[in-house]
């Protein structure tokens, strides 16, 4: 698979690592810059030793860098150029962005400055904590929300994994403005951060106008601990949670139980999964058409694999009449049938996954996530024929036989209040 647009790599004076696309004839562009620090992360090296950061740290840090001294927002400002910007805080990720179609080079020059100049006062701390804590609130109203969250308390019970990327009130009340500045020298590091940028524009110009907009001479910082893999900690069968629902809402999920990794073995592993989880009961299999005529789920029901450097897991879920009913149905399917992978089927879903990924190159904006996203966890996207050739029946059979364990199943249930 080739690359189908000018790109450039650089690494900028102060450590910035760049990845530049040329698209020509595009009216917006977008600019992604993200740091490696995320809900997992939390640790904060010292010269003491190793401190422990409170949950909800990285995404109290994403919030708080778009307060200025005086109070005012970034956002006024970004607003103020004609583009739209926004933010995210993921388990190992946080990113800023934006994307417009004029004064491109003045709010690139705003995302570089603001992410480098943070203002943490107690003022506006305190501030951005009530604002958080009505955030947090707003997702515990959330059915869907509620329902992730506790699915992944039950599968990783005392890891950061469990835990709301938000945190919680408790522990973001431990969140001062000093705690958010050593946070920020740390893990927002020049040489930690990543600049993807997508637009029609000259490569080497926007370098230079990269290298101008960014801070040159920046202090060492000491290296981040690595995260603590996932795979170890207990699994708790079965959570429940009662809400203003019309009928239960179901998510099944098998953890991985082996080390994880990087690169291209987690690329094949998460191929793997989702080509093997799709043809057991994705919507063109012939189980999820039985339980769909027999009543059993609807059109919300899905499965999908979430993977990462510590910990992933399948997922199978979706809104039903008859939970229990469902559920005994699904581990039948999973743990007790036998899965026989035709080579058609197989062909069939690999041409899709190829499909979707050079499909993906036109949008803009999922590229420079996409390559974000790459970056990240060191995995290059030009493999992923190389290893979809590699993929057949055998394969996927024996990666049912590793993955699929019973004892590795976690349920979590939001269901109607009992009448």
């Amino acid at each position: 698979m080739q690359w189908p647009y000018p790109m450039l790599r650089h690494t900028l004076t102060n450590g910035t690592k760049v990845v530049l696309v040329q698209r020509r004839g595009m009216q917006r562009s977008l600019a992604l810059w993200t740091v490696p620090f995320g809900s997992l992360h939390q640790h904060l090296s010292q010269d003491s030793g190793h401190m422990e950061l409170p949950a909800g740290v990285a995404h109290f840090l994403e919030h708080q860098l778009f307060r200025e001294e005086d109070g005012s927002s970034i956002s006024d400002k970004f607003a103020a150029l004609g583009v739209q910007e926004n933010a995210f805080t993921y388990f190992q990720q946080t990113g800023y962005h934006f994307s417009g179609t004029t004064q491109f080079p003045e709010a690139l020059k705003l995302l570089l400055d603001f992410t480098a100049h943070p203002s943490f006062t107690e003022e506006s701390v305190e501030r951005e904590r009530d604002i958080i804590n009505q955030e947090l609130m707003m997702y515990r109203d959330m059915p869907a929300a509620v329902l992730e969250v506790q699915q992944r308390c039950a599968l990783f019970d005392g890891h950061p994994a469990a835990e709301d990327i938000g945190g919680t009130p408790e522990s973001i009340a431990l969140v001062t403005p000093k705690l958010l500045q050593q946070c920020h020298a740390q893990f927002y590091h020049p040489s930690e951060a990543l600049l993807v940028v997508v637009g029609d524009f000259e490569l080497e110009a926007l370098v230079a106008m990269c290298e101008t907009a960014s801070e040159r001479e920046v202090a060492p910082v000491a290296a981040a601990m690595d995260l603590v893999p996932a795979a170890g900690h207990p699994v708790h069968k079965r959570l429940c949670t009662e809400m203003n629902v019309p009928r239960t809402m179901l998510s099944m999920a098998i953890k991985e139980s082996s080390p994880l990794s990087s690169g291209r073995l987690m690329m094949q592993r998460q191929l793997e999964s989702e080509i093997m989880l799709q043809l057991m009961l994705g919507k063109t299999s012939e189980h999820y058409w039985k339980l769909y005529s027999e009543g059993l789920i609807n059109n919300t029901f899905s499965v999908d694999y979430q993977g990462s450097e510590s910990f992933a897991y399948a997922r199978f879920g979706g809104e039903s009449d008859r939970p229990d009913e469902l559920i005994e149905t699904l581990q039948n399917i999973v743990f007790r049938g036998q899965h026989l992978f035709r080579p058609d089927d197989v062909a069939r879903m690999k041409k899709r996954i190829l499909g979707e990924c050079i499909s993906g190159f036109e949008g803009f904006e999922n590229l420079a996530f996409d390559l974000s996203l790459f970056e990240l966890t060191k995995t290059d996207v030009f493999v992923l024929p190389d290893i979809l050739e590699s993929i057949n029946c055998e394969s996927l059979q024996q990666r049912a036989e590793e993955f699929l364990r019973e004892d590795q199943l976690a349920l979590s249930l939001v269901v109607p209040p009992k009448s």
